[in-house]
């Protein structure tokens, strides 16, 4: 029995920055701009790099080499009603000590609160480093003259549009001292990001003649994934190692889309892979049970993408392998919405209708 397959292999690119060759893809001007993710157990104090645990000691080691971090928090266990600040504050103190520019620490921290209003003191985080505690406004060294000692404390953002700045809760943390007890947290991004990778060839004329365009949103710093495909290996599901036959492709004929938007300071940085697996040809079947085993031929389109968007800037277009012996393109876009859904374009359509420009 003959199993084949032809692939087209796509490339990662960089926008505006450099050519997509091998040589030139290492001295890319946005190389450098990454992000590191890290996870913290407001429970136990448990921390994870890049989706790896990680001691406090090696972290402290780790943040110095980081471009950019992204820090989210929880209570994983969610049986407490309040958390010790101890091991928020002592992150938040390594980030500082690293030097990272406070425009590219993103902060997601979620606690909500299990007590009763009355049974704890409320942190708004206001702008220009002001505080507002239990709905006065008062300077952050003032905390610390409050006695505040007995009630455990919720901290939000005042605003939920404000882009919360880690030098300003760090100051809070402070202030309340290393064992102040936390009943809940409210820094949560509410941005979403829509990814769509058009795969395409132009015609003689100019038109683009699509051969896919998968979309999908999801939040900064989470993987998102969609399929649409075909199953025509007459199995339901591949557990690992039992697929002897290699018939999987027949089983993913279509389209697989995969994206990790991130937000970095001023830029977004997207990274994924455009999966289309056509079948050719289908021979030589025979049974195992009831499930048809095949020869076939298939073609794989694979282009795997990492790009990175400068301010205002929301689609570029770069080569990929042939397909069908045909140059083919990707246009990759990346639109960030706010809490409404709406993008930066639909805003500012939004309000140019509402406040219409006067007549000349």
């Amino acid at each position: 029995m003959k199993l084949f397959c032809t692939f087209s292999i796509g490339m990662l690119v960089f926008l505006g920055a450099c050519k997509v060759s091998g040589e030139e893809r290492g001295k890319c001007q946005y190389e450098h701009i990454t992000q590191d993710n890290v996870g913290l157990d407001l429970d136990s104090g448990d921390l994870r790099f890049n989706d790896d645990p990680v001691s406090l000691e090696r972290l402290e080691k780790q943040l110095p080499e980081s471009y950019s971090v992204s820090l989210g928090a929880a209570s994983f266990s969610g049986e407490q009603a309040v958390v010790s600040s101890i091991h928020l504050l002592a992150v938040l103190e390594m980030i500082d000590r690293a030097g990272i520019d406070p425009k590219l620490v993103r902060l997601n921290l979620h606690l909500p609160p299990k007590i009763k209003r009355n049974k704890y003191h409320h942190i708004e985080l206001a702008r220009e480093g002001k505080v507002v505690l239990d709905g006065s406004e008062i300077a952050v060294a003032e905390l610390a003259e409050k006695q505040l000692q007995g009630n455990p404390f919720v901290i939000d953002p005042k605003s939920k549009s404000m882009k919360a700045d880690y030098r300003q809760l760090l100051s809070v943390l402070r202030a309340m001292g290393s064992h102040a007890e936390l009943a809940g947290l409210g820094f949560v991004n509410s941005e979403r990001i829509e990814v769509e990778a058009q795969v395409y060839q132009l015609k003689p004329d100019g038109i683009r003649d699509v051969i896919s365009a998968p979309k999908l949103t999801t939040k900064p710093g989470a993987s998102g994934m969609i399929r649409v495909v075909t199953n025509a290996s007459g199995r339901k599901d591949y557990p690992p190692g039992t697929d002897d036959f290699h018939q999987e492709d027949l089983a993913n004929l279509g389209i697989r889309f995969s994206a990790k938007p991130q937000i970095i300071g001023d830029h977004v940085r997207v990274s994924g892979v455009v999966i289309i697996t056509k079948m050719k040809d289908r021979a030589g079947v025979f049974l195992q049970g009831n499930i048809p085993i095949a020869s076939y031929s298939c073609s794989k389109t694979v282009v795997p993408f990492s790009v990175v968007f400068p301010p205002g800037t929301e689609a570029v277009d770069f080569p990929v392998a042939e397909v069908n012996g045909k140059d083919t393109m990707c246009r990759l876009t990346a639109c960030v919405l706010d809490k409404n859904g709406m993008s930066r374009v639909e805003r500012e359509l939004v309000r140019s209708m509402a406040n219409p420009s006067p007549a000349k």
